[in-house]
């Protein structure tokens, strides 16, 4: 019998993994699908033999639950950092814009960013500091307020005009949270500028993977729980879980028995709702699982040849295409670049030769030193459960670590990690798991 069996093998449970394994106990890990990872992985691409993600990620600095699990697997120098909030920006016409932090003192170099954010009007930027001084200094946690108003009401409230929040709030709502404002909960949107931008030089660095997820995470994620002694049971779905006089007994879908002492559940919402109902748990633990409606991401890669651009990141305006990482020249001279396009709803509604046809024309509108017969090749991935929307009133619905079940813990990118659906959240969960399988078994 395992000291603790859990189910799901992506951020959430390779996290409670490691750390149960690092503190000497024993981990049998359950994984329906063939590979670990979950929603962030990477793979071969087929024609090109080259590594590609099913989506990009982006760290940052304060996530210090998901660096401390790279620290541990040895995989943490392979993030390049972007500093001092470096952001550049393209608009249609090839226009350039940059965000980029003074090296000033917290939280003054911080601020200064905001300031000196080029597509804003001096008066706009200055407006646009309301957000971010309410934070640091407003009274932005008075009960359930901010978590039951929409971002755009309350970005509204602070005086932010369409303007601003077309150029500024928006694209970082889209990028953080992958939802748009009106979607969003304005207590989602204070915790990220907490968090993430106004906590200091360190926690706003963006961190840019330099190959694909598995290696950073899974694959590293994986050595280290076998060279722990740990169990892996990949491409084994635990159909039904049962009480027993020690602990818990998992039945997978090979026909195979096992026990562990504890359990934790790092599975989707949905899953989960579907294993408790088939072990007769389902009035244990109530989940709302309609209140977690999903967020799709679009990848869109391009082999140019020649490079888009030079620098880590480029946000993009007015454009379909958000975001684009340069990944560098390919053995066969073409460049490969990622394009981002967050909260995606919109392009199901087109078939895949007019997507394709309009990402090819902005490519060539933001960079307008590339033409059409510059892009040898593009390739469209969309991940359409990538998030759960932050919607307003959500929290209350998002469910703690402990259960009513005795030895049954959840983890997961949508309990309650206060956190949206971002990789930190999925790997605070893990942390807050493995910590309470820790108490559990004394």
């Amino acid at each position: 019998m395992t000291d603790c069996a859990i189910i799901g093998g992506g951020v959430a449970g390779l996290t409670a993994a490691v750390q149960l394994a690092r503190a000497r106990k024993s981990v049998s890990l359950f994984e329906s699908s063939p590979k670990l990872g979950g929603r962030a992985f990477g793979f071969e691409d087929a024609k090109s033999g080259i590594r590609l993600d099913n989506g990009q990620h982006i760290l940052m600095g304060c996530y210090t639950s998901l660096l401390s699990l790279l620290n541990i697997i040895g995989s943490a120098d392979r993030l390049t950092p972007v500093r001092n909030m470096r952001l550049p920006f393209r608009a249609p016409g090839g226009e350039e814009h940059l965000m980029q932090a003074l090296p000033l003192p917290y939280p003054l170099g911080q601020l200064s960013a905001f300031l000196r954010f080029s597509p804003l009007s001096l008066r706009e930027r200055i407006r646009a500091l309301r957000v971010p001084l309410t934070v640091l200094f407003g009274r932005t946690d008075s009960g359930t307020h901010l978590d039951s108003i929409p971002a755009s009401e309350w970005l509204a409230q602070l005086g932010q005009t369409s303007r601003i929040t077309e150029f500024l709030w928006k694209p970082l709502i889209l990028a953080t949270m992958n939802a748009v404002p009106e979607q969003t909960s304005a207590g989602a949107l204070s915790v990220v500028l907490r968090e993430a931008f106004l906590a200091g030089a360190k926690a706003s660095e963006f961190l840019v993977p330099d190959t694909d997820l598995s290696s950073v995470i899974a694959d590293p994620a994986e050595r280290y729980l076998r060279e722990s002694g740990a169990e892996l049971h990949i491409h084994n779905r635990v159909k039904a879980v049962s009480q027993t006089p020690g602990g818990w007994q998992l039945q997978c879908a090979d026909g195979s028995l096992h026990q562990a002492k504890t359990v934790v559940s790092a599975m989707p919402a949905g899953q989960l709702t579907e294993l408790l109902s088939a072990s007769n748990f389902g009035n244990a633990v109530t989940i709302d699982v309609e209140r977690f409606q999903p967020s799709p991401i679009a990848s869109y890669y391009t082999w140019t040849t020649k490079p888009a651009c030079d620098d880590i990141m480029v946000g993009c305006f007015r454009t379909t295409l958000q975001w684009v990482f340069p990944k560098g020249e390919l053995q066969d001279g073409t460049w490969l670049a990622s394009w981002v396009i967050s909260a995606a709803d919109e392009l199901a509604e087109h078939t895949s030769e007019d997507v394709d046809s309009l990402l090819r024309s902005e490519v060539v509108s933001l960079f307008p030193h590339l033409d059409a017969a510059d892009i040898v090749r593009t390739k469209l991935i969309t991940e359409r459960s990538a998030t759960f929307v932050p919607a307003p009133g959500l929290s209350a619905f998002r469910p703690v670590t402990e259960t009513a079940l005795p030895g049954f813990f959840l983890a997961g990118d949508w309990t309650a990690t206060g956190y949206p659906a971002t990789l930190e959240g999925a790997a605070k969960s893990g942390y807050r798991a493995a910590e309470s399988v820790m108490k559990c078994l004394g």
